[in-house]
């Protein structure tokens, strides 16, 4: 696994979705010189994910609300 620093977030309440971390991405890519090809994916991965979070996408609707009603039992 490879974490290319970005985080893809949604707030607890569900009304914000956001990406992370763009600023920590920013400077790794200078100071451990990622390829292009790698920030590009990233980057496009974030947003379709960030998207993906906004409208509810599964696995991020549904499957993501009754997997945390679940989680929350204990």
């Amino acid at each position: 696994m490879v974490d290319l620093d970005l985080d893809v977030c949604r707030t607890r309440d569900g009304g914000i979705v956001f990406v992370d971390d763009e600023d920590e991405f920013a400077d790794h890519q200078v100071r451990y010189a990622y390829p292009p090809e790698a920030i590009a994916r990233a980057t496009t991965t974030a947003e379709q994910l960030r998207v993906a979070l906004t409208e509810d996408a599964e696995p991020f609707g549904r499957c993501r609300r009754s997997w945390l009603a679940g989680m929350s039992a204990y």
